[in-house]
């Protein structure tokens, strides 16, 4: 638990921004992207027949469902070096999709939902450290510079990525040693207070409607841009 905390109060290091709100497509009959208003229910988990994997993964992890979550992410970038020219941004999205028909609950056991639901808010948390760090280095170099700044995105966008995944890894890694191998129902309730208030805490970086539609509809949604082909790597420094 301790661990956890220590992990988890990375993402509170930085100011909270406004999201814009607007009608998105957010679901769809085969993905739902994490939303504050959406919870996981039974019927949710439509994979009808366990394959050898999930029927492995339920008996290592003494568990009766499996949840198919996924850090989905891509980075939009203007379609032409003229858009580059004239100030056009790019964008990164990042979004903790739940896959309905890949997950499998073999049993409606209460205690295992609210362990996905868990899973899929850690999963979030993972999400919002990778738009923390890009809003963070994108208002820095705006200061900076004294206007906008085109390209930060571009180049931090895998450092962020990766960073957001590490989280999202380890506090996972943590939450299954402490709470679904050994089942602790006690230990749950206070990963519960936990992941509540930090959802909390972080909700300006919450995955956006915008940012759902953008993997559900598989394309970019302003003209301007397309998917970036190649992205820079990892700038941090490997020891």
């Amino acid at each position: 638990m301790k661990r956890f905390l220590l992990i988890a109060l990375s993402l509170l290091s930085l100011e909270a921004i406004a999201q814009e709100t607007r009608s998105y497509v957010t679901e769809t009959d085969d993905y739902i992207a994490w939303r504050p208003d959406v919870k996981l229910t039974f019927d949710m988990f439509k994979k009808s027949t366990p394959n050898e994997k999930d029927t492995k993964a339920m008996q290592d992890d003494n568990r009766k469902c499996v949840p198919y979550l996924g850090f989905y992410r891509i980075l939009d970038v203007p379609k032409s070096r003229s858009g580059w020219k004239k100030g056009q941004f790019e964008k990164a999205y990042y979004c903790a999709m739940f896959s309905k028909h890949q997950s499998y609950m073999a049993e409606r056991d209460t205690f295992d939902l609210q362990i996905a639901q868990a899973q899929w808010d850690i999963l979030e948390l993972g999400t919002r450290k990778s738009r923390m760090l890009l809003d963070s280095l994108q208002r820095q170099i705006n200061s900076d510079s004294g206007r906008p700044v085109s390209g930060v995105v571009s180049i931090f966008y895998e450092t962020a990525s990766q960073k957001g995944e590490e989280l999202y890894g380890m506090l996972s890694y943590s939450f299954f040693k402490e709470v679904i191998l050994p089942r602790d129902r006690e230990m749950y309730c206070k990963y519960r207070e936990l992941l509540d208030k930090l959802l909390s805490d972080t909700a300006p970086y919450a995955t956006s409607p915008e940012e759902a539609e953008r993997f559900l509809l598989k394309k970019p949604l302003e003209k301007y841009l397309k998917p970036a082909k190649t992205v820079i790597g990892d700038l941090r420094q490997k020891e």
